[in-house]
């Protein structure tokens, strides 16, 4: 029996060790599966946290150019009704330039005759005198 109790001792110890080599493996490889479990969930909720912010930022540059197109399109609105105003108001004031106009290239040669004309009085005052 002793022999027999060796022997089963042997392959006992022979069988922990072996078994037990392995056991620690799995208990390290379970507790690195539950550390990098651990890990990605973090990682999850820094995302999520990260993304919540930036879709915060998002909304608010967004409602920010949604305010600014607001304020473009008013002011264009009012800038077409000035235009509306006017207008006509540029219309009559055309009309009356191109009547003036017309009428200064008259008072230009006027003036150049009334130069002429009194160069040549000059002139026969000259003679006569």
């Amino acid at each position: 029996m002793s022999n027999k109790d060796s022997i089963e001792q042997r392959i006992i110890a022979c069988l922990n060790n072996e078994i037990g080599s392995d056991f620690k493996k799995l208990h390290r490889s379970a507790v690195l599966i539950d550390n990098y479990k651990t890990s990605i969930e973090h990682l999850k909720e820094n995302l999520i946290n990260k993304n919540h912010a930036n879709l915060t930022n998002i909304e608010s540059a967004l409602q920010s150019q949604r305010n600014c197109n607001e304020s473009l399109e008013f002011q264009k609105e009012k800038l077409n009704k000035f235009e509306k105003q006017l207008s006509p108001k540029i219309d009559k004031s055309n009309e009356a330039l191109y009547v003036v106009i017309k009428d200064l290239g008259n008072v230009r040669r006027l003036q150049q005759l009334s130069h002429y004309l009194k160069i040549v009085l000059d002139i026969q005052e000259i003679r006569y005198d």
